[in-house]
Formats: structure tokens, sequence, C-alpha cells
């Protein structure tokens, strides 16, 4: 089983399924950014717009653990 992962995996087919997938990541989250920003605090990359999204929630405390 580990040895048909392995080569699924390495195959072309997944590679191509793998970068279809992160373009497709790319673009929705650039259409977030947009919608939600005005035109003028647009991000303009992925990169922006992470930050920004990252930016409120490095800031919060986790959820404390039982009680």
């Amino acid at each position: 089983m580990t040895a048909s992962i392995r080569v699924l995996r390495e195959s072309e087919e997944f590679e191509a399924l793998v970068s279809a997938l992160r373009s497709y990541l790319s673009h929705a989250l650039q259409e977030l950014g947009e919608s939600l920003a005005p035109e003028t605090q647009r991000p303009q990359t992925v990169t922006d717009l992470l930050g920004r999204l990252r930016s409120p929630v490095s800031g919060m405390n986790p959820p404390s653990r039982g009680a």
C-alpha cells in the first residue's frame, strides 16, 4: 500500500493536480481579498492577503483546554 501511494504521489498526473489546486486556491484567495477590501486597501499579492489574514489571528489567545 505504501509503495502504491508513493508511486501515485510521484506521478506527473498527481503533480499536475497539485499545481492546478494551488493555482485555483491562489486565484480564489486573491478574489476573496479583492471582494473584502475597499479599492484603496486591496492586497497586491496572495502573500499580502495571507499577511492581513494572519495579523488579527496571530494576536488571538488560544482557547484554554479543560476547566
